[in-house]
């Protein structure tokens, strides 16, 4: 092998243009702490959907099924409403697609939802204990959803519409 790679067609000074693989592509400051901090928290969605699917998979519970479902008609229902209401992100060079409604937003919202009632309905346990994890899934929707503004890539309407 020669060091040759256009023969495979991956040759960088050949190509017309770069793509970012989008789904854990986030940019913020350089020096900024809470920026780097909250693109973390972006990630939560993606961590979520591996716990879900592993769930799914390892235990095969009505309620694991139901929520991994339920994200997956969410996440659709998110891409047919940005198709129709075809809002732009608040700067164009963060991410493809529509900005509005947040996906993010609307990901942790659902998630939110889900895992208090769930927790309300299907868990015996003490009261305490159930607020403190249900204050936990809002607080972790909410910090999710606010890096999609401080980072740019929704507008403050587009994050309160999608969650």
């Amino acid at each position: 092998m020669t060091g040759d790679s256009s023969h495979h067609g991956g040759s960088f000074a050949a190509a017309t243009e770069l793509r970012s693989f989008g789904l854990t592509h986030f940019q913020y400051s350089d020096g900024d702490h809470v920026g780097m901090a909250l693109a973390l928290a972006s990630l939560f969605p993606i961590f979520m959907i591996v716990m879900e699917v592993t769930i799914v998979l390892s235990r095969r519970e009505i309620s694991g099924i139901l929520l991994l479902t339920g994200q997956l008609l969410n996440e659709g229902f998110n891409l047919v409403l940005k198709q129709i209401i075809r809002e732009e992100r608040p700067h164009l060079h963060l991410g493809d697609g529509y900005g509005m409604p947040s996906s993010h937003a609307q990901f942790m919202g659902f998630f939110g939802i889900f895992s208090a009632m769930y927790l309300e309905n299907q868990i015996t346990t003490n009261a305490v204990h159930k607020r403190i994890v249900q204050t936990g899934a809002v607080v972790l929707g909410v910090l999710v959803a606010a890096s999609r503004v401080y980072l740019g890539y929704h507008t403050l309407s587009q994050f309160a519409n999608g969650s």
